[in-house]
């Protein structure tokens, strides 16, 4: 062999060697960076998940802060039945302050269903003035309690006079 065949046979090796060297190279980084994509996309993803589900605690943080806000009227609203007991006390207090004479008597607890919260019915005999009856049921409309007057009489008791008897039947809803 020539010395030129021999420099070209070498030449020749060598380059083959690099280009065999370069293209495991090539793949091996090539293969390295799409693994690196592949994990950046998975941790975006990841990213975007967790950022969804912090934004969602978030509204519903925001979401509860409201809901504590109406929990209490509804608390207010809506007693427990031992405190309905109050709501009798109230309503012959206001009987009291007008001059007028009352009887109150709890009637059935009536359990709640999809429709109805659970809810105590009542009877109400007053008595007095229809003016003070009048300021009576003013003030028992503005009372904190979630309660419906089913049905309202009034009976005067004679025509020379404006004394009345009034006959309610209503609910007081409890939760």
């Amino acid at each position: 062999m020539t010395p030129y065949r021999k420099k070209l046979a070498v030449i020749l090796i060598i380059s083959g060697g690099t280009l065999v060297f370069t293209s495991g190279l090539y793949y091996f980084f090539y293969d390295k960076i799409k693994k690196t994509v592949q994990e950046i996309e998975k941790a975006k993803i990841e990213l975007s998940q967790r950022s969804s589900i912090v934004s969602q605690i978030r509204e519903l943080e925001e979401e509860e802060k409201k809901a504590e806000q109406y929990r209490k009227l509804l608390k207010q609203f809506l007693p427990s039945e031992s405190e309905a007991i109050h709501f009798e006390e109230r309503l012959k207090n206001i009987a009291e302050a007008q001059n007028l004479n009352i009887s109150f008597r709890f009637d059935t607890l009536n359990p709640g269903s999809e429709k109805n919260n659970k809810n105590y019915s009542f009877n109400i005999v007053l008595s007095g003035k229809k003016q003070n009856i009048q300021q009576w049921f003013k003030e028992v409309e503005a009372l904190p309690y979630a309660v419906n007057l089913e049905r309202i009489e009034f009976i005067k008791q004679s025509a020379s006079n404006d004394f009345y008897n009034v006959k309610v039947l209503g609910r007081i809803y409890l939760r």
